[in-house]
């Protein structure tokens, strides 16, 4: 989960990056204060968006492999001359 780690009343930002998606707390503090963690969201619709279209594009050619697939195997059937 793509997250901010913050601390303090003001929400200064100590660190970008990934973390599980329960944790909600880090054991470290800066300055006195509990780091915790904020998702960023524009972030995170960022990567699905771009997960989505990759499964999407392999999903179509897939689908136009099995398309291939069935068009060559009708052509063995009929008796034609089968592509290799």
């Amino acid at each position: 989960m793509p997250c901010y780690e913050v601390w303090g009343a003001e929400k200064n930002v100590h660190d970008v990056g990934y973390t599980f998606l329960f944790k909600k707390m880090d054991w470290s503090s800066v300055n006195g204060f509990k780091v915790y963690y904020e998702i960023n969201y524009a972030r995170l619709i960022y990567t699905i968006g771009i997960v989505t279209l990759i499964a999407s594009v392999i999903w179509m050619l897939l689908l136009l492999w099995e398309k291939e697939d069935r068009r060559v195997s009708i052509t063995a059937e009929s008796g034609e001359e089968r592509r290799e």
